[in-house]
């Protein structure tokens, strides 16, 4: 079976549908950290606007980084380590961080999406 990558959309959902494909393990850490290079190897420019995307659905939470505003998104009361979840709370994590990917960079790839982000972070 062949994938065909167009955008880091699709690349996100084929990681979501076959994991194993694409990661070590499936869990949130891994998922975390796999994303996270995405964004490095294009200088940050991937991920920009998600953190203060993500403060706007979370009602808070500036001084979060983005993967900690997403595990609170998942379970607010739960633990924010990538280290520290049960099986069920990661699992959910990486679906909480797959729906809201999909949803920001759906939202980014508008026009004067990134204005918009930045301009309801402000308010």
């Amino acid at each position: 079976m062949t994938a065909t990558i167009t955008s880091y959309r699709d690349l996100f959902a084929n990681v979501r549908k076959r994991p194993r494909m694409w990661l070590i393990r499936e869990d949130f850490a891994c998922v975390v950290a796999f994303i996270e290079g995405c964004n490095q190897a294009n200088a940050g420019t991937l991920l920009s606007g998600f953190q203060p995307w993500l403060v706007t659905q979370a009602s808070g939470l500036d001084n979060h980084v983005w993967w900690s505003i997403v595990a609170h998104l998942t379970h607010p009361t739960g633990p924010k380590a990538l280290d520290n979840m049960d099986g069920d709370l990661d699992a959910r994590a990486v679906e909480t961080l797959f729906d809201l990917l999909d949803e920001f960079l759906e939202l980014r790839d508008e026009h004067d999406g990134l204005n918009r982000i930045f301009t309801a972070h402000g308010e």
